[in-house]
């Protein structure tokens, strides 16, 4: 027993040595250039750090990016962030390498406006200009974690006057390997406005949580145990209402079909409950399948709509 725990005790120590090592020899900065090259090459814009890269021990070893900011190749703001841990592998560290385990990011603001005509066809001119040709596969990914804080994302498009924002964004997802389910929950606040109007036409506040498998290789996609609540409100309602929508959702875009199995739909007084399979979902939908509408008062529906 007593040679046991002098066992545990040595490793603990070796662990401890180890990261000592690791922070006094590898410094984060030195990861600088890789990151912001990654920025131009694969992502086309430029990422803008403020202040130095530092490391995160608890609750595991990461990268801490300050806040930063991304902008276009030509300037234009994009993006912002208040804060960033890439939680890295420790051995492909010791030899010069970045590979992810879990990403957290904080304070995100994003603000995207549609280009008109003319930045359009600028863009589209650049992008038929000569370049490197790569065949890309399928994405694989094996993430320990994402989580997202805060964030907030404004899309506007000026020629048809409307506004998306997407307010209070947090997601957090564990264990996301290709081809095998993993957990989901997000909560935000979704509002659709016009130029015209101050007040939204529409507010949902969303809560979901889900099983779920992206398998991009087999191009196949499911949500188990989904569940959805929503709260909608806004200008086109005398008066808040509750949505709820619970079931196991399949989408194989290989054949092209979309399941839709155990659906349960609660809106005001109304419950709807169906199996339904979709078959050419994405050209001409054939739907066959279960539909059940217990009975319930359309005068109490209509007044809730």
């Amino acid at each position: 027993m007593k040679l046991l725990l002098k066992l545990i005790v040595g490793m603990v120590l070796l662990v401890v040595l180890a990261v000592g090592l690791l922070l006094v020899l590898v410094d984060p900065n030195d990861f600088k250039p890789e990151l912001q090259a990654l920025a131009r090459d694969k992502g086309q814009v430029d990422l803008q750090l403020k202040g130095d890269i530092g490391w995160s021990l608890f609750p595991s070893i990461a990268l801490s990016l300050p806040a930063l900011d991304v902008l276009t190749l030509e300037g234009q703001p994009l993006a912002s962030l208040q804060r960033a841990e890439i939680e890295v592998k420790v051995l492909p560290l010791l030899s010069g390498q970045l590979q992810m385990q879990g990403v957290l990011l904080d304070g995100l603001k994003l603000d995207w406006t549609v280009p008109t005509q003319t930045e359009a066809a600028n863009a589209e001119a650049a992008a038929d200009s000569p370049r490197d040709s790569s065949k890309a596969g399928a994405l694989l990914f094996d993430i320990g974690q994402i989580q997202i804080t805060n964030a907030q994302i404004r899309y506007a498009d000026p020629a048809k006057g409307q506004v998306v924002e997407l307010r209070s964004f947090n997601l957090n997802a564990e264990k996301l390997v290709s081809g095998q389910r993993f957990p989901l929950a997000l909560d935000f606040e979704l509002a659709l406005l016009t130029d015209q109007q101050s007040q939204p036409q529409l507010i949902a506040k969303t809560q979901l949580q889900s099983q779920l498998l992206l398998d991009l290789v087999a191009q196949k996609f499911s949500a188990q145990g989904l569940q959805l609540q929503l709260n909608l409100s806004g200008a086109s309602f005398s008066k808040p209402l509750d949505l709820t929508l619970s079931g196991d959702v399949e989408a194989d875009q290989g054949t092209d079909t979309l399941t839709l199995t155990g659906l349960k739909l609660a809106l005001a007084n109304m419950l709807l409950n169906a199996d339904v399979k979709v078959v050419g979902a994405a050209s001409q939908p054939q739907l066959s399948g279960s539909l059940q509408v217990p009975a319930f008062d359309l005068k109490k529906l209509l007044l809730a709509l």
